[in-house]
């Protein structure tokens, strides 16, 4: 999703295609995902709390989230461009399909060679209080603190993450700003892959947290070796 970003603000395509074209390239082609906008942006805060040092609240930063945006102008300067031909998946939609999506754009005809890793777990998402604790340190760092977070997930891989999601006036707020880009996305998708506006019940800030001792044992020690490196000699 961030590739958007790296394409469209410092305009790749005129140094892409003058490349292609240069070297005899007749078909250039470009396989972009999306995912409906609440989950997406839930998931896009969640990951820069950690990767980032994120410190603005969910339900302040939720109506500005770029993604869906990005993509539209991204799809916008492509369509101008005889070389390119462009697909999207929608991935709320196709997540459990992906192998077969990607095997028909890549034109193979068989999995051989692929190894089938679907039921293994990639990465998860901080838990709700995790994710309330990394908010916190990233404030009170004043500078990104990436450790805590890679360290829980590191750690405790086996932990059910959930996504936080803001009140249904910050949700309305996105989907106001980025209905016309939707718009402009939903033709390059099949009918039954369109983005929609998938409005969640509320879950962020909405109760106390609380932490397994399994938790704790590693929030201690990443906090632990974070002041001995801090701590000034004698």
């Amino acid at each position: 999703e961030q590739i958007f970003e790296g394409l469209a603000i410092h305009n790749l395509f005129d140094r892409f295609f003058d490349l292609s074209q240069r070297n005899g390239f007749e078909r250039i082609k470009f396989l972009f995902f999306v995912r409906n906008p609440i989950r997406q942006a839930a998931s896009r805060w969640a990951e820069a709390l950690i990767r980032e040092g994120m410190t603005m609240d969910l339900e302040e930063w939720l109506p500005s989230a770029p993604d869906i945006p990005r993509l539209a102008a991204c799809l916008q300067e492509l369509t101008a461009r005889p070389l390119a031909a462009v697909s999207v998946i929608n991935y709320s939609v196709r997540k459990h399909h992906l192998a077969n999506d990607l095997l028909d754009w890549l034109e193979l005809d068989s999995t051989e060679g692929f190894e089938d890793r679907s039921d293994e777990r990639v990465n998860r998402t901080l838990t709700l209080a995790e994710q309330d604790l990394q908010l916190a340190v990233n404030r009170a760092a004043q500078e990104g603190f990436s450790g805590l977070g890679k360290a829980l997930c590191q750690e405790l891989p086996h932990l059910e993450g959930e996504l936080a999601f803001p009140s249904r006036e910050a949700q309305q707020s996105l989907w106001d700003r980025i209905g016309a880009c939707v718009h402009a996305i939903n033709p390059h998708l099949p009918p039954d892959q369109h983005v929609e506006f998938d409005l969640q019940p509320k879950t962020h800030g909405t109760s106390d947290v609380s932490f397994a001792r399994e938790q704790l044992a590693v929030i201690a020690s990443v906090l632990g070796q974070q002041f001995k490196r801090r701590r000034k000699p004698d």
